[in-house]
C-alpha cells in the first residue's frame, strides 16, 4: 500500500476505482490481515466500476457506496463467411495468450478426447497467440507429441491485424477452455460475438455474464476436456443445419451489448437507465462537480451499459491516473 496512494485519496473530493480483473476480492477476503490492508487503500470509494460481476464482489468486500457492471467493448468488421471447402474439417479456434491458465493444455487433452473418439480427422483445433514463455511452449509442445496429436492441434502462433481477421472468417468455432484466475470480460470472446462463430467456452469468473443470453454458446466446467470434446462433436454434426441460425445468434448478441454503439442505446432489464458515457457515469456520482478533483484508480477507458447502483448486490486495481 502505497503512502502517496493513501495521501492521495485524502485530499481528492471523490474516488473512482475500476477493478480490472477478478480475483482480488476473494483473495482478499481469505485473510483478516490481508482485508484490514485492502480496506485502508481500497475502502469505501465513492464509486466501483467492475469489469467482471463476481460472487464475491469488490464492492462489497471494499464497501464502495455505488458500483456498476463495465465491460469493454471491441470493434470487429462485418465479416463474409469464407466458404469451406467440401469435407474440410471443421475448424475450433482459440485466440489469446498462451499460457497454462487460458486452458491451453486442457485444448491438446481435448484434441486426444476428439482422437480416441474417432473425431480426429474431422475437426481440427487451431491456437493463435504469443506464447507466454518458452518454457510453457516447450511443456505444451512436449504434450502434443506425447498424445500424437500433431494432426489435430495446429499451433499457429501470433497473428496480428488482417492475418487475425483472417483466422476468425476461416473458423467454425471459438473454443476457450479458460480457467485464468483474474479472468474478466474477454474481448477475444466478444470478438468472436462479432465474427458470427458460436462459443465453447467455461463457466469462469466474468465469462458467464458475459455470455448471458447467448443461443449460441457453450458454458462447461473447468478443466474438462472430456465435456469439451462432447460439445465440438454436437456443434460438429449440427453445423450443416444449424451453422447459420448459430452465426446469427453470435452476430446478434455482439450487435446488441458489446458493439461500441450498444453502450450508447442500450437498457437492459431491471438494470435501470442506460448511461451514455464513461463521464456521465463519473458525473452520477454526487460527489463530481465540473472543478472538482477525483481519485481515479485503474480508469482503462472501459464504457458502462447498465445505470449506477448502490450497494447492495453482486478485481485488480491500477495506478491513479
Amino acid at each position: 500500500m502505497s503512502p502517496t496512494f493513501v495521501g492521495v485519496r485524502k485530499k481528492a473530493v471523490g474516488t473512482v476505482f475500476i477493478f480490472h480483473a477478478s480475483g482480488l476480492a476473494e483473495w482478499v477476503s481469505k485473510s483478516g490481515l490481508r482485508r484490514w490492508l485492502a480496506l485502508k487503500a481500497y475502502g469505501q470509494a465513492d464509486f466501483a466500476l467492475e469489469v467482471a460481476v463476481e460472487s464475491i464482489a469488490p464492492h462489497d468486500v471494499f464497501r464502495s457506496d455505488a458500483w456498476e457492471w463495465c465491460p469493454c467493448a471491441a470493434e470487429v468488421p462485418f465479416m463474409e463467411r469464407v466458404a469451406p471447402e467440401r469435407g474440410r474439417r471443421l475448424e475450433a479456434l482459440f485466440v489469446g495468450s498462451l499460457q497454462e491458465g487460458k486452458g491451453i493444455l486442457e485444448i491438446v487433452k481435448t484434441a486426444a478426447v476428439l482422437q480416441e473418439r474417432g473425431y480426429g480427422d474431422r475437426i481440427r483445433l487451431k491456437v493463435v497467440g504469443r506464447w507466454f514463455s518458452d518454457e510453457f511452449r516447450q511443456e505444451t509442445e512436449r504434450l502434443v507429441k506425447a498424445l500424437g496429436v500433431g494432426d489435430t492441434v495446429l499451433l499457429a502462433g501470433e497473428l496480428t491485424g488482417e492475418a487475425k481477421w483472417q483466422a476468425y472468417r476461416e473458423a467454425d468455432i471459438f473454443f476457450f477452455p479458460s480457467h485464468y484466475r483474474s479472468e474478466a470480460s474477454p474481448i477475444v470472446l466478444m470478438e468472436a460475438l462479432g465474427a458470427g462463430l458460436p462459443v465453447v467456452t467455461t463457466n469462469w469468473r466474468g465469462i458467464p455474464t458475459l455470455m448471458e443470453g447467448c443461443e449460441s454458446g457453450w458454458l462447461l466446467p473447468t478443466r474438462s476436456p472430456e465435456r469439451y470434446a462432447d460439445a465440438l462433436i454436437e456443434i460438429e454434426g449440427r453445423r450443416k443445419r444449424f451453422s447459420r441460425l448459430l452465426r446469427e445468434a453470435s452476430r446478434r448478441l455482439y450487435e446488441g451489448r458489446y458493439q461500441s454503439g450498444a453502450f450508447h442505446r442500450q437498457d437492459r432489464a431491471g438494470a435501470g437507465s442506460p448511461l451514455a458515457s464513461p463521464s456521465r457515469c463519473i458525473e452520477g456520482c454526487s460527489v463530481f462537480g465540473a472543478r472538482k478533483r477525483t481519485c481515479v484508480a485503474g480508469l482503462a477507458g472501459f464504457q458502462p451499459i447498465r445505470g449506477a447502483r448502490r450497494r447492495g448486490g453482486l478485481g485488480g486495481s491500477g495506478d491513479i491516473v
